[in-house]
């Protein structure tokens, strides 16, 4: 059960990393509040990056069975699970 949940759980983070996306603004326009706040979370998310660095084995797994308990499926995960899942959860490849 808990990896077909966190294969669900993968399939839209393996679709969303695929898609890039360009902040660019023009150098007379301001920066939007939308742009600002989608700054911070990338910001936010690269700080739990670097202090979710180095876990061990038994970390990953208890962290992995925590997100398992805590979350339904279609929950939206915190900005720190979201962190932890991209660094640590392996890409669902689907064959069509």
């Amino acid at each position: 059960m808990l990896a077909k949940k966190l294969l669900f759980l993968a399939k839209p983070l393996v679709l969303t990393l695929g898609f890039t996306f360009n902040n660019t603004t023009h150098a007379t326009s301001k920066v939007s509040i939308e742009d600002y706040s989608s700054q911070t979370v990338e910001e936010e998310k690269q700080a739990y990056k670097e202090k979710l660095t180095n876990l061990t084995q038994e970390e990953i797994v208890s962290n992995f069975e925590r997100i398992d308990r805590e979350y339904n499926i279609g929950e939206e995960f915190s900005l720190k699970d979201q962190a932890f899942v991209e660094m640590y959860a392996t890409p669902v490849i689907l064959k069509v």
